[in-house]
């Protein structure tokens, strides 16, 4: 079976400057992610979602956090 590795270190300047921009903001690019980015127009898509969420969300950082984790425990996410 074949897999898709993350893209690690992209060649695009606009997919470096958005991984910069992610690892600022979120620490490192979740490989998730960096595995989308093969896809460049769903990669800034998907950033552009979650940075819209992320601004327009009525919770403080600590809390909307706590809800992504609640999230996935009722989901029984193991990630």
């Amino acid at each position: 079976m074949a897999r898709l590795q993350p893209l690690r270190n992209p060649d695009d300047p606009e997919l470096r400057q958005l991984y910069e921009q992610m690892s600022a903001s979120l620490g490192a690019v979740p490989n998730v992610l960096a595995t989308m980015a093969h896809h460049k127009e769903i990669f800034i898509g998907l950033w552009g979602f979650m940075t819209a969420v992320n601004r327009s969300a009525a919770l403080d950082r600590r809390l909307l956090e706590l809800a992504y984790l609640k999230t996935s425990l009722i989901n029984q996410c193991h990630y």
